[in-house]
């Protein structure tokens, strides 16, 4: 499927740089370039998706496994992302005036959730014998999903016209 979506976004940015290259209206360029840019950064997320297949078909073809707590972790950040995944998903839809703070306050609430876990398996490492495959790809798996959260917080942002969350950051995050 990750190829399938790669042949995707060949075809609509190969489709959407001809259209730019004609005379367009200000309004039709500008949507040109936000769907080149949600065509970008879905694939992105697809290619992180995959990576984190491919960890864990590496960690089986090597006969380790994750503990429960870590696979646990594991699940709950999947979750955590899946959730953010469709409300971005779903502002692309719905796009309402304060749809971007509320991203913007998810992606502040995952990263630190991420940091918890990161700061969680270091922790354990100095507690416990991990295998390095194991502690290698927790790491990279929760890296993953960091990126896939940075490229769906693109998306929501790509929603609502381009970059316009800078001062909503300085915002959400003195509050």
């Amino acid at each position: 499927q990750e190829d399938t979506i790669d042949e995707v976004q060949i075809e609509v940015t190969r489709f959407l740089t001809d259209l730019l290259a004609e005379e367009l209206s200000h309004d039709v360029a500008d949507e040109a370039r936000t769907q080149l840019r949600l065509a970008d950064e879905f694939e992105s997320v697809s290619d992180d998706v995959s990576d984190i297949l491919k960890l864990y078909l590496r960690m089986r073809e090597a006969d380790v496994r994750f503990t429960d707590a870590q696979q646990e972790e594991l699940v709950g950040l999947h979750d955590l992302i899946a959730g953010y995944y469709d409300r971005v998903r779903g502002g692309l839809e719905h796009v309402q005036g304060d749809y971007s703070p509320d991203i913007l306050q998810e992606s502040f609430a995952i990263t630190g959730t991420i940091r918890e876990l990161r700061d969680r398996h270091w922790h354990r490492l100095s507690e416990e014998t991990v295998p390095p495959l194991v502690s290698t790809s927790y790491m990279d798996i929760a890296n993953s999903y960091r990126r896939m959260k940075d490229h769906l917080l693109n998306i929501g942002e790509a929603a609502v016209g381009g970059k316009t969350l800078g001062d909503e950051r300085l915002t959400a995050r003195a509050s």
